[in-house]
């Protein structure tokens, strides 16, 4: 199946960011993964979120930061980050243009298990779901 944006599900968040899901829950009733495309406005920041689903994030183009686990992470078109569940992060994007990322979510992105604040955190929320575990890395 092939999508383009046009064709996704769109929400504007409350931090002024666009989300076009175009695989998961919304878009596709997919609950194993999502892939949605992501636009910062220039010169906005996202609110703190923490996710109870691991996420990649794919810079397509711009420049900003990420703040994961009080480290910045700069943002460029290619770059790659992952956030572990339960992983506090904020996304800003540069004065000089629009910062656009697609998110790739596992298990799919579901609005209640994503957070907004600096709230304090109980782990047991971010148990790993069933089956997942085959997609991380083993330590050996």
């Amino acid at each position: 199946m092939k999508l383009t944006l046009g064709e996704g599900h769109q929400v504007k968040t409350e931090d002024g960011h666009t989300v076009v899901e175009l695989i998961g829950r919304q878009a596709t009733n997919t609950p194993h993964y999502s892939v949605a495309h992501i636009t910062v406005p220039a010169g906005t920041r996202s609110q703190a979120r923490r996710n109870r689903f691991d996420e990649v994030l794919i810079v397509e183009m711009g420049h900003g930061l990420l703040t994961a686990r009080e480290t910045a992470y700069t943002l460029e078109p290619r770059a790659v980050v992952w956030l572990p569940a339960g992983t506090q992060y904020t996304v800003e994007a540069n004065q000089t243009g629009d910062l656009a990322l697609w998110a790739i979510c596992v298990p799919a992105f579901r609005p209640e298990w994503s957070s907004t604040g600096e709230a304090a955190v109980d782990w047991r929320a971010y148990r790993v779901p069933k089956g997942i575990d085959r997609l991380r890395p083993r330590d050996e």
